[in-house]
């Protein structure tokens, strides 16, 4: 399935984000298309955070002390292959944007832009326990810089997950999924279904 969304999220920590755009395809190349933002029931979906949708722009506030904004996206069970391409956009500074994926029985988060002492880490969290600064997929100095458009590939297969910014592979990552597991931050417990996120 494909989707066409907006995001912007913002938090008492000026936190800011934007996905301009996101489309999913099978790791086959086959896609049809679905309204994500249509499908979603925001106290089912969001069940952290304050979410809205207004002239199909999905937004979130929150405020520092109140955890990570979080929205699952309608997409549960996916299959083994998969691709998510995402437009991204900040409009503010902050901390990561986070996109939830799911590889097999196993889930974990595709952190962009975080770690801002690093000057804009990129990484899988988690890989045997460990984060991105020590799983040996994390990649520095990649800001998403504010107003500025990056375009996101990630590419989940049943050997690896590999994630591009703009035509360029940050991350190549060869393995079982086995190996992945969700930060406890991140961990809702629930079915394994994709999401959205900020990380305040």
């Amino acid at each position: 399935p494909a989707a066409h969304s907006r995001c912007r999220g913002s938090s008492g920590n000026n936190h800011h984000g934007r996905i301009v755009g996101a489309k999913w395809l099978n790791g086959d190349g086959n896609s049809s298309s679905v309204d994500m933002i249509s499908m979603l029931d925001m106290k089912r979906d969001a069940p952290d955070g304050s979410w809205e949708v207004n002239d199909g722009r999905l937004s979130t506030v929150t405020s520092a002390g109140k955890g990570n904004p979080r929205l699952s996206l309608p997409i549960e069970n996916p299959p083994e292959e998969y691709d998510v391409r995402l437009q991204v956009q900040r409009t503010s500074e902050g901390n990561a944007l986070v996109l939830g994926i799911v590889s097999g029985s196993h889930r974990a988060i595709v952190a962009m832009d975080g770690f801002r002492g690093s000057g804009g880490l990129w990484g899988l969290e988690n890989i045997d326990g460990k984060g991105p600064a020590e799983n040996g997929t994390g990649v520095a100095n990649q800001p998403l810089k504010v107003n500025e458009a990056a375009e996101v590939l990630v590419q989940v297969r049943k050997t690896g997950i590999r994630v591009d910014r703009d035509g360029k592979t940050l991350i190549d990552w060869k393995g079982s999924s086995d190996k992945l597991a969700l930060h406890p931050v991140w961990d809702d417990k629930g079915p394994p279904r994709l999401f959205l996120g900020a990380q305040a």
